[in-house]
């Protein structure tokens, strides 16, 4: 049994010290004092943990008690701003419904990608490439750019959106 990092072979010999210094007569008076010392600090770690406890008791009774009216007053005004929330999300509906009216490949676009991020989401990919599918292959890029497939226009590179409808050549009006 450690007490202090102290075994009970170096107390005998501390007790044995304190023997030989102070005397069989002075021992008993000391250990008396040293009880009393112990049994007082204990007393004053009591007292001010109840201390603490009092002012804890004090500072928490008041805001209870003030919780129980905030509720009540908060409980209405959440009753009167539930419509407003209401009518929000079917404002959001109704306008992102009127978008997919107007750009329906746009709506069908952002909902496959929605659902392609979840599904890399769900499987743990984390959307990154690794080197070998990181770049088309030249020769695919340059077919896609000669002049002689596409009568002149740029080529649309991947993840880019056609500006608008492809738009006729003057050599092609021509004719």
């Amino acid at each position: 049994m450690d007490i202090l990092g102290v075994g009970p072979m170096e107390l005998i010999v501390i007790l044995l010290l304190l023997l030989l210094v102070f005397g069989p007569d002075r021992l008993p008076e000391i250990g008396s004092k040293l009880g009393k010392g112990v049994r007082s600090m204990r007393r004053a770690t009591r007292d001010f943990s109840e201390e603490i406890q009092q002012a804890r008791e004090a500072i928490e009774r008041p805001a209870g008690e003030l919780a129980a009216p905030v509720q009540q007053i908060a409980q209405p005004i959440q009753e009167v701003v539930q419509p407003f929330q209401d009518v929000k999300a079917s404002a959001l509906a109704l306008s992102q419904a009127a978008q997919a009216v107007r750009d329906p490949g746009k709506a069908i676009r952002d909902s496959v990608m929605q659902s392609v991020k979840g599904d890399k989401a769900a499987s743990g990919d984390d959307g990154r490439r690794t080197t070998d599918d990181s770049a088309p292959d030249a020769s695919a890029g340059e077919a896609a750019s000669s002049p002689s497939g596409d009568g002149g226009r740029p080529a649309i590179e991947a993840g880019e959106e056609p500006t608008g409808p492809p738009q006729p050549e003057a050599s092609d009006l021509v004719g």
